[in-house]
């Protein structure tokens, strides 16, 4: 085959249990893919590991396989009621008083009832339920009556500019930091927790949110993407007020296929998986806890790789001025370089077919018409601008909105994140409470069991993050340099560039406690201790040390090595009011024995991501929605597309290959050639002036300098310098591929 700069993209992603030996959904739909359709059908799904010798079966099986066939058998095998069990599910264990009866008993109906009310626990003799248990006609369901809050919060950090006049602050072109890898929770709960992220938004294309899209993400713990030792890495953004079709190429929000007229991702690395399920790291690797720990070095840059040219410091919005390509660059132990990107129409696109289905909703006949007209095709854009630009409610920036009267809002390309970004950015974590028990026992005595995350405690200063820096327009303009051949294109290093992240010093709420002490925050009833919510006293501290250098860190000193782990029991001191509680750490032995099996359930099963093939039920529903979208618009639509998914074999190999993590995730995944892969087919069909076939060629033409020239160990976010020995962390070895 000749030699394409390719580019590995994502088929099929599933999950097994490690450690079961019978087939299970997942096993199913990968064997399934494995019976690929002709050449005009075959659609692409999520991620896999490369097979150096695919054997001959598998073509001879291809061509006996048509897509109606395998899409009726794969829609039968992934049977919600039929799931096999997974080995790891947690399914909890509660007291008869943390449950409720929800059903049928003798043809009486009951709504959450108690189990002592109905005598359940007693005709059961039980002492311990799980979450979910099936009784008579109903379901018995059961929850901690507790919550504590393990956030990560404390010092703040800011942009450098956040405290100058408005308008001397430097528009934002970048952030970046080292996160350490660690194992944070035992059990990880059922909602998703952000242990470290940012939230970079366009300024004022809504009054109400991030219209013109959302740069997302960070350190994230949830099962649902697979079952983890560390938290895994979320590198993602959100387009269109958070629009649940966002998507880098293939899936959105809540795991769901995305029609192709949505991805706005491309891959640029050839030598790093980017899977639907997050970045994850090897399980296997030295975390080296004694000594400082590892870590993942990231950042998102705004870089002139599509439609760029050189911009000033501070910058109007306009849609006249060099495009942003918000690009995703790591350091880690096997890979350092930009990964992938979101091409600039990805913050605009459909923009004013969003903004028009917004305002049909919300105004008179008269506009409504004017809208029908639009999705029709009988007004150009031209008129429509002109129309909408009209209207006595119409600004051009949120800056201007009328809160009071809230007419409606038109959000325009130029406030978008293709063309504008912020001066500043919010970092920090997103996390909800960790499930916790309390129990009374038989002398009236209160206590409560939590489950601690695992803090670094070592040594007195352990860090979480390190050197977050702030990047302006000369790191956008030194690509465009770089792009344009004005200088030496080995010239990554990006330090020179930045700023580093100024602290504002965040208040301890209870300064007089330990950093371990728990404190009552909230609770329903005082005299029973139900539905409590815990805090603890845990906070991150910030310094900017001699290197230029801001870091975020627990600080241990003054603790005893023997008294930094926030312990498991605690015996409750009752008081007249919340402030006056204190909770004292006890041993194992000196806890209620009802307390010491307690255990919150963890998520049921993971996900499984589909793949791009229509099945009986998306040819229903695609057909139901072309018929309301023609009668109430008037419009004919192609709401199930999944043409860009198409092989053809001269940009594409067909050949899939495939790959498994640790999380016991199978991928599967086809390499493309730059310019072939599946973001760019509609792209060229929503933009024809845009992405010619000559530009197009140009920027295959720039991937491939990009991938001959940065290696894998090039230096882009400089390795800090607050530890004597910055390692760096290994990713999961199954994302590492080597093209064909």
């Amino acid at each position: 085959m000749k030699k394409f700069s390719f580019l590995v993209f994502i088929l099929l992603l599933n999950f097994c249990s490690s450690d079961s030996e019978e087939t299970t959904n997942e096993n199913i739909e990968s064997q399934l893919l494995e019976e690929i359709p002709s050449p005009e059908s075959e659609i692409i799904t999520s991620e896999t590991q490369k097979d150096e010798n695919p054997g001959p079966e598998a073509e001879e099986i291809e061509e006996e396989t048509t897509e109606d066939e395998e899409s009726e058998e794969y829609y039968e095998i992934i049977d919600e009621e039929n799931l096999p069990d997974d080995s790891e599910h947690i399914p909890g264990t509660f007291l008869a008083e943390h449950c409720f009866f929800e059903g049928r008993i003798a043809g009486e109906y009951y709504e959450k009832e108690s189990l002592s009310d109905l005598g359940i626990d007693e005709e059961l003799n039980q002492q311990y339920f799980t979450k979910h248990q099936q009784y008579q006609d109903g379901n018995i369901q059961c929850s901690p009556n507790g919550h504590v809050y393990f956030s990560i919060g404390g010092d703040v950090l800011q942009t450098s500019d956040i405290f100058k006049p408005e308008s001397q602050r430097r528009d934002l072109y970048g952030l970046s930091f080292y996160d350490r890898i660690f194992s944070f929770y035992d059990v990880a709960p059922d909602a998703q927790n952000g242990l470290w992220g940012q939230w970079i938004q366009a300024p004022d294309s809504h009054p109400f949110g991030p219209g013109g899209g959302s740069i997302e993400g960070g350190l994230y713990v949830n099962h649902k993407v697979g079952r983890t030792k560390f938290p895994k890495y979320m590198a993602s953004g959100a387009t269109q007020f958070y629009s649940p079709d966002s998507s880098y190429y293939g899936w959105g929000f809540f795991e769901r296929r995305t029609d192709c007229e949505c991805y706005g991702g491309i891959q640029i690395t050839n030598r790093v998986l980017n899977t639907p399920n997050l970045i994850s790291f090897d399980e296997q690797q030295n975390t080296f806890d004694d000594d400082g720990g590892i870590y993942f070095g990231h950042g998102w840059f705004a870089l002139p790789l599509i439609g760029g040219d050189y911009r000033e410091l501070v910058e109007e919005p306009s849609e006249d001025i060099g495009k942003l390509t918000w690009t995703f660059f790591m350091n880690s132990a096997q890979f350092s370089g930009p990964t992938w990107a979101y091409v600039p129409e990805f913050w605009y696109r459909r923009m004013d077919t969003w903004n028009i289905y917004e305002y049909y909703a919300a105004y008179s006949d008269q506009t409504k018409e004017i809208a029908k007209k639009y999705l029709q095709g009988e007004i150009s854009q031209e008129e429509l601008d002109g129309y909408i630009t009209n209207l006595d409610w119409y600004r051009d920036s949120a800056n201007n909105y009328d809160y009071e009267s809230a007419p409606p809002f038109w959000v325009e390309e130029k406030n978008t994140l293709a063309y504008k970004t912020q001066s500043y950015a919010a970092m920090g974590s997103e996390m909800e409470p960790v499930p916790a028990f309390s129990y009374r026992d038989n002398n009236g005595d209160l206590f409560v069991k939590v489950f601690p995350p695992n803090v670094p405690n070592k040594k007195d200063k352990e860090f979480f993050t390190l050197d977050g820096r702030f990047y302006d327009v000369r790191l956008y303009n030194h690509f465009q340099d770089l792009l344009s051949g004005k200088k030496d294109f080995s010239q990554t290093s990006i330090d020179d560039y930045s700023d580093q992240l100024i602290i504002e010093e965040g208040q301890k709420a209870n300064p007089n406690l330990s950093p371990t002490a728990l404190s009552l925050e909230d609770v329903e009833d005082l005299s029973e201790f139900s539905s409590f919510t815990l805090e603890w006293n845990l906070r991150l501290k910030a310094e900017q040390n001699e290197y230029g250098e801001t870091n975020t860190y627990w600080d241990w000193t003054g603790v005893k090595e023997n008294q930094r782990d926030v312990n498991t029991y605690y015996k409750v001191t009752e008081a007249d009011n919340i402030e006056d509680y204190r909770f004292t750490s006890v041993s194992r032995d000196q806890a209620p024995e009802e307390l010491i099996d307690l255990q919150y359930s963890n998520l049921e099963n993971v996900v499984n991501f589909t793949p791009h093939i229509e099945s009986e039920e998306d040819l229903e529903l695609e057909q139901t929605v072309m018929e309301n979208d023609l009668e109430n618009f008037g419009i004919s639509t192609d709401p199930i597309n999944y043409t860009c998914w198409l092989c053809d074999s001269d940009g594409c190999d067909e050949t899939i290959y495939e790959t498994f993590l640790d999380d016991g995730s199978t991928v599967r995944y086809r390499w493309y050639r730059f310019k072939d892969q599946p973001t760019f087919q509609e792209l060229k069909v929503d933009y024809p002036d845009v992405y010619t076939s000559e530009y197009l060629d140009e920027l295959q033409k720039q991937i491939e300098n990009i991938q001959s020239n940065w290696d894998s160990s090039q230096e882009f976010i400089p390795t800090p310098k607050s530890l004597t020995n910055v390692r760096l962390a290994e990713l999961d070895h199954g994302l590492i591929v080597e093209p064909p």
